[in-house]
């Protein structure tokens, strides 16, 4: 049925470019993370100026939702 082939042509492509996309994107992250490392920045919350973070810190979290999503 149509729905059924949606699903496997979804699926085909999800693993075919999705997935491999998005290991691409995390890999460069963790370069950037690597870069970033003993760099402060100023934390934003509210749009107002925060505490300093590291920026390794800030690329940390990207890559960690990314992997978890």
């Amino acid at each position: 049925t149509f729905p059924t082939a949606m699903h496997i042509c979804a699926y085909f492509e999800i693993t075919k470019r999705v997935i491999p996309a998005l290991d691409s994107l995390i890999a460069s992250f963790e370069k950037l993370q690597e870069k970033g490392k003993g760099l402060q920045k100023v934390g934003r919350t509210h749009l107002q100026d925060a505490t300093f973070i590291m920026v390794d810190q800030e690329i940390s979290a990207f890559v960690d939702g990314l992997k978890t999503a």
